[in-house]
């Protein structure tokens, strides 16, 4: 089956197997890309895993298959690079010096594909795409055509316009010398084909949680948690509610007890189920009492309903395992009740100035797919940082209000769960379209404001803690992993081309 009917197929169904089929597909393309670039078996296969688990996070976000053909050659190459570059590379380099290399080539010509793959990467991805299919992958001209609804004569056209854009960007970079032979060296590439069981355990995972939580499965919202509806069994269903129960409960875990003291403690000494918590070291409530008695600490408020919530759930999925209908109703209302939320007080709740700072967002459209893209892959060129710094200075209002925002102790969006599957939560899309604006702002921050700025994307993602939804806790996720990508491309710009040309 075609690319594009798999893509399509998996758009319908939404099922583990049509996700893993299409995985497959591009599994050859993956590794053959990433190896031309690497040029190791291990490293190949390594990055090609960073490829896959990236497309299985982006993957709702393609519009069809050609858009995501070119994404996946994009990112191929900047994986690769990046892996090439990094440190883990360098060591695995020097230790592998005195093994025997794979074949292709002598020092003039690695150096050469060095240079080439380095400005594929910098290509527009139209022809990025077309020269890696023709090139590295062998395509023929005819096949081209096909896929692309043109003649032959039109695709050689496309190709040699790319091949000018890549021999152009070589040039101004100094490699006058490279883009001369620049066919040749296309000319010399070999595809290679990707190993038997490419895809490991960890991707197939990830590949089964994907199918299940994507857009198109019916869900139901019942006192907040966000169960599946598509075909699911009831064990499906315990398991989202047993990671809800490590995600949403246990995480804020209670002290461990101390063990028991071999002999009675003193009087005046803590008892042991306050020993090794806070409580314990404060005098006014660990200590003695007027009668003599020790007194206790009280759990506060908080800690005593992650208690409750954690006892409902642990009910909810026992009345689960009965598959008793009147039990799993009495279980879940009851669990509504425990997860229902104080108000937050206007001037204490964020969520008002965050929906503010969301209306005010203005970005044009080219401008956000470019900046997004260097906080994935791209390089941040000098006239990045000049382009960044004027698109963000007509985001001022909104980033005022985000910082603003973040300065607030409590955050509730007023999201009415009764609603069950009819609930609505736009905040959540604008949350992680604000965390991007954040990362942005990271990039071109000085190194006195990068704190600052790494504090207001933290409290942004920390917006949605509170609420007792899976899919709010994932958005929490990505937006504590843009916030850290960000922060981590921020502090790669300062170093400069030649440096990285040179690890």
């Amino acid at each position: 089956m075609a690319n594009e009917d798999l893509f399509r197929t998996y758009r319908e169904r939404r099922d583990p197997a049509a996700l893993r089929a299409l995985l497959e597909s591009y599994q050859g393309t993956v590794y053959n890309l990433t190896y031309q670039v690497l040029r190791h078996r291990q490293d190949a296969e390594d990055a090609s895993q960073q490829v896959f688990l990236k497309l299985l996070d982006h993957l709702d976000k393609v519009a069809d298959d050609e858009h995501l053909r070119r994404w996946v050659c994009r990112v191929c190459f900047h994986t690769a690079l990046d892996f090439k570059r990094g440190e883990g590379r360098r060591m695995a380099h020097e230790e592998r010096s005195a093994r025997p290399t794979d074949p292709a080539g002598n020092p003039a010509t690695e150096t050469a594909l060095d240079v080439l793959h380095e400005h594929m990467a910098r290509l527009d991805d139209p022809s990025r795409c077309l020269l890696s299919d023709h090139y590295y992958g062998g395509r023929p001209l005819a096949e081209l055509a096909d896929r692309m609804g043109c003649s032959t004569v039109a695709v050689w056209k496309k190709l040699e316009k790319a091949r000018d854009a890549l021999r152009k960007s070589m040039t101004l970079a100094g490699f006058g010398a490279f883009a001369t032979g620049l066919e040749s060296t296309l000319g010399a590439i070999e595809t290679v084909s990707a190993p038997a069981g490419l895809l490991t355990p960890a991707v197939l995972a990830k590949v089964g949680t994907v199918a299940a939580l994507g857009p198109g499965a019916a869900t139901a919202l019942t006192g907040g948690i966000v169960v599946k509806l598509n075909a699911m069994a009831v064990g499906s269903i315990v398991a989202l509610l047993g990671t809800l129960l490590l995600v949403g409960v246990v995480r804020h875990r209670n002290v461990p007890e101390a063990r028991t003291p071999e002999r009675p403690p003193l009087a005046a000494s803590p008892s042991p189920s306050t020993v090794g918590s806070p409580a314990a070291s404060l005098p006014a409530t660990a200590g003695p009492s007027a009668s003599g008695a020790i007194s206790v600490p009280r759990p506060s408020a908080a800690d005593a309903r992650k208690s409750r919530v954690k006892t409902s759930l642990e009910r909810v999925l026992a009345a689960l395992r009965t598959r008793d209908a009147d039990k799993i109703r009495a279980t879940l209302e009851a669990l509504r009740g425990e997860l229902a939320q104080a108000p937050v007080p206007d001037a204490r709740n964020a969520a008002l100035l965050y929906r503010k700072a969301f209306d005010k967002i203005n970005w044009k459209e080219a401008d956000w797919g470019r900046w997004v893209n260097i906080i994935d892959h791209d390089p941040l060129l000098p006239q990045d940082r000049a382009g960044i710094k004027a698109s963000l200075s007509s985001n001022q209002e909104a980033l005022a209000l985000l910082h603003q925002a973040a300065a607030l102790p409590g955050c509730d969006f007023g999201l009415d769960y009764s609603k069950g599957a009819a609930l609505e939560m736009p905040h959540l899309t604008k949350l992680m379209e604000s965390s991007k604006l954040l990362a942005i702002e990271a990039l071109v921050a000085d190194d006195a404001d990068l704190p600052s700025v790494a504090k207001v994307s933290g409290r942004l993602a920390e917006a949605v803690a509170d609420e007792p939804v899976l899919i709010s806790q994932l958005v929490r996720d990505v937006c504590q992993m843009t916030a850290s990508q960000a922060r981590e491309r921020s502090l790669q710009s300062a170093m400069s081309e030649s440096d990285l040309r040179d690890m």
